[in-house]
């Protein structure tokens, strides 16, 4: 059982990491009874097509409204790693990616090469492999852009995409696989999120003038935004994770550089904040 405080969202829903924290049982129960009338209106179509086009006794989950718990991860490094399995049931590592949580997970930095040493990387592998093969597994395509963007920064050659599409077409060989050793361009590709748990319009939250300094001055960086419209209000974040607002990508040429960067980013753009923004004391070993 997790302790309170705990995450609890929504897989499909968007433009938020987490939609809920939890602080005690009453306050599950009242999202809980929200969530019951308003959850089903999201992502209509894509329940329409899945209910259409697969075998719901295969896939009985295709159509639920599902709901996870997660526990709190701050102050801390946690390590991505991705891989694939054939046909035989042979588990391979594609690559690991750094995400360094601040407040509560909604603040993160996804940075790749990881700082942590081989036989860590080694070591997580082998306990995701175990996990794949004995317990169960989530798969979320919404990272798939985000990651293609850093794995061709990083590593010559490599290509996300490609990979996939190979491995959904039955191949075998997938194209270049991301190795420091071997691949390594040298550059730190980071994804810098940036997200509040403030309400207020976007232009009150979102300094908007600095972005558009920024992108004219970076233009190797790359902006995406989650709410086009200024106006836009979120209300009700309070009890929220978060929204996640935008996203940076850029490359460096060290792992601390990157880490400076977001933050500063972070500070710049973000009028409204109620979180300490620094960078957390990770011990790497």
């Amino acid at each position: 059982m997790l302790e309170y405080p705990f995450f609890f969202k929504a897989p499909e829903l968007q433009r938020s990491l987490h939609q809920y924290v939890i602080k005690d049982c009453q306050q599950l129960k009242e999202i809980v009874s929200q969530l019951r009338i308003v959850l089903p209106k999201y992502n209509a179509e894509t329940k329409y097509v899945n209910e259409y086009a697969l075998d719901l006794q295969k896939y009985p989950l295709a159509s639920k409204n599902i709901m996870i718990c997660e526990e709190f991860i701050s102050d801390c490094l946690q390590l991505n790693w991705e891989g694939w399995a054939d046909h035989q049931g042979t588990i391979f590592t594609y690559g690991f990616t750094d995400e360094i949580l601040l407040d509560y997970g909604i603040f993160s930095d996804f940075i790749m090469p990881p700082i942590l040493p081989d036989a860590v990387l080694s070591k997580a592998a082998n306990i995701c492999k175990e996990i794949l093969r004995d317990i169960s597994f989530k798969i979320n395509p919404r990272i798939a852009s985000s990651y293609q963007n850093q794995y061709r920064s990083s590593y010559q050659g490599a290509n996300l995409y490609y990979s996939i599409i190979k491995l959904s077409m039955g191949q075998t060989d997938i194209g270049v696989i991301p190795n420091v050793q071997t691949n390594f361009t040298g550059l730190y590709s980071c994804q810098s999120v940036i997200g509040t748990r403030c309400d207020g319009k976007i232009s009150q939250l979102l300094d908007l003038d600095k972005i558009e300094q920024e992108k004219k001055f970076r233009k190797d960086y790359s902006f995406v935004f989650y709410f086009n419209d200024p106006e836009f209000e979120i209300v009700d974040n309070h009890q929220s994770g978060g929204k996640v607002l935008m996203k940076v990508f850029f490359t460096t040429k060290t792992y601390e550089q990157a880490q400076h960067e977001s933050l500063r980013l972070k500070k710049l753009f973000l009028i409204k904040d109620n979180f300490d923004m620094t960078i957390p004391e990770i011990d790497h070993q």
